[in-house]
């Protein structure tokens, strides 16, 4: 298990994305777009080396370039 829900990962804006850090973390935390189950879900996920050598960085800063706010911004639903 990584220790995300699909819904916090899916809903991460991309300020919450730390990539650049000694440990390139996510920081799933209270959102405009989702919320969380409860507080203790608040937290840092270090990002898996596994992603990072698939290419997940070029990934998040071809986001960032598109001007996007969230990370996976084609999974945004106004009801999610």
């Amino acid at each position: 298990l990584y220790g995300g829900r699909s819904s916090e990962l899916a809903g991460l804006p991309l300020n919450d994305v730390f990539e650049k850090d000694a440990i390139p973390f996510f920081k799933v935390d209270y959102n405009d777009l989702r919320g969380l189950k409860n507080v203790q879900s608040v937290r840092k996920l270090p990002i898996h080396p596994e992603l990072i050598r698939l290419g997940f960085i070029d990934y998040v800063a071809a986001v960032r370039s598109a001007g996007h706010r969230q990370l996976f911004p084609e999974l945004h639903s106004p009801r999610s």
